[in-house]
């Protein structure tokens, strides 16, 4: 079954564990690149990376562009400046529109 997991802080990813969201949490630059490396490296299907580590990891999300999976979506403070980010990852990962 495809998981999907979300990377950022303790204190701001805890609750997606209730939803069946695979957690990995990072205080540091580091980390976050090499949790982002582990979740592709164990095939996530999808990938929520939170907005505070957008910059550091946007190279690696870059090279993941072009694969089916996984899809990687950046968590915004403010959604409405994404671009349907869900609807994307949701088409890339499923092969089609679900949301």
């Amino acid at each position: 079954m495809a998981e999907m997991g979300i990377l950022g802080r303790r204190v701001r990813t805890e609750a997606f564990s209730a939803l069946g969201v695979r957690s990995f949490y990072v205080e540091t630059a580091r980390q976050a690149e090499e949790a982002f490396d582990r979740m592709v490296r164990e095939n996530c299907a999808v990938i929520f990376v939170d907005a505070e580590w957008r910059e550091v990891l946007r190279e690696r999300a870059l090279r993941c562009r072009d694969r089916i999976l996984p899809a990687v979506l950046f968590l915004s403070e403010d959604s409405a400046a994404e671009e349907d980010p869900l609807q994307e990852a949701v088409r890339r990962a499923l092969g089609t529109d679900a949301v």
